[in-house]
């Protein structure tokens, strides 16, 4: 590919980026073209949160109903030592762990290997505290190894993937990074209620509002999370006004 082609290719690409950020499954148009571009057998966004652990959001372009079944997204992601691998830049997962470490791993034993998947490129969009969002690359045996150019092209789609998260945040007020906690939560079977500024019920995922609904523990009076019994609500209330404050400060 000439030096041009490859430039339409890069600005497609960054095009899809920001296309993603409206999308109603935000990247997986992304991934679905990075994949082909790069000649995969898949490309994937996990977005997860070290303070919610097992909680995780998944976009990929694999559309395998084994590989992308419930069962086996569980399990893949309680054996994901990745996502505790920091990438700050785009890496190989040979480079991460040399001498076949990672094929002695449950995570290529018990889920990759039977998928013939071997080679894995990464790189992380996002790290910190609170959040990781990991870019991940998979090719089979017979495809071969990524290249140097395959890791140019993550590292310059990287800070652009940043920004668009961004833009999501802004543009959907918060509601991405409040989808994800939902439906994580849904999948520990854990209720998960979103509060604003103003200590206003936003939204709730499946679980809390059975649990609302059944107005035993917890309600909602005007727009407000409360207890069932407003003599057992102080603690609630003084709760909700210190993370409220700790917010503001």
């Amino acid at each position: 590919m000439g030096a041009a082609q490859r430039m339409r290719a890069y600005s497609d690409l960054i095009g899809l980026v920001y296309d993603g950020v409206e999308e109603a499954q935000p990247w997986k148009t992304l991934m679905c073209e990075l994949s082909q571009r790069i000649g995969a057998h898949d490309a994937s966004m996990v977005i997860a949160s070290p303070d919610t652990p097992g909680s995780y959001y998944l976009v990929t372009d694999n559309e395998d109903p084994v590989a992308t079944g419930a069962a086996h997204v569980s399990g893949v992601m309680s054996v994901n030592i990745l996502m505790d691998l920091a990438q700050p830049r785009a890496s190989s997962i040979d480079e991460l762990m040399p001498d076949g470490g990672f094929m002695r791993t449950a995570l290529y034993q018990q889920f990759l290997k039977p998928l013939n998947i071997l080679h894995i490129l990464g790189r992380d969009v996002v790290r910190n505290d609170s959040l990781c969002v990991k870019l991940t690359i998979e090719r089979t045996r017979e495809q071969g190894p990524f290249s140097g150019q395959d890791k140019e092209l993550l590292e310059l789609l990287s800070p652009h993937m940043q920004r668009a998260i961004r833009l999501r945040e802004q543009h959907m007020h918060g509601s991405y990074m409040q989808s994800f906690f939902e439906e994580s939560m849904a999948r520990l079977a854990i209720g998960c209620l979103m509060l604003d500024g103003r200590g206003r019920l936003v939204s709730m995922n499946a679980c809390a509002h059975r649990l609302i609904g059944s107005n035993r523990v917890l309600c909602v009076r005007n727009g407000q999370l409360r207890t069932a019994s407003q003599l057992e609500g102080k603690a609630l209330v003084k709760a909700i006004d210190l993370a409220l404050a700790a917010r503001r400060n």
